[in-house]
């Protein structure tokens, strides 16, 4: 009983994780930069672009396959994420 309880418990932190991963459930036009920050940590770089608009930076591993680039518009609210390593 003991072991299915902590199997839970370790199978919901692993979810939650997996969760912000990417930052799916931000939406754009509505989060802002406090809301991006608690759903996926701190970025590892930080841009201040021309326009007054922001980009982060989010490497997940170090020979991973996903570095998300959030941009975040010069009302401060998020306007896109992407995979850079993604092919176009």
């Amino acid at each position: 009983m003991q072991c299915k309880l902590i199997s839970s418990i370790i199978a919901a932190a692993l979810l939650t994780a997996c969760a912000s991963y990417d930052g799916r459930g931000l939406a754009p036009g509505v989060a802002d930069e406090a809301d991006i920050v608690r759903t996926m940590g701190q970025p590892a770089m930080r841009w201040t672009l021309p326009d007054g608009a922001a980009q982060f930076a989010y490497p997940r591993g170090p020979a991973g396959v996903h570095t998300y680039m959030v941009r975040i518009d010069a009302n401060g609210k998020l306007a896109n994420i992407e995979n850079a390593l993604t092919p176009k």
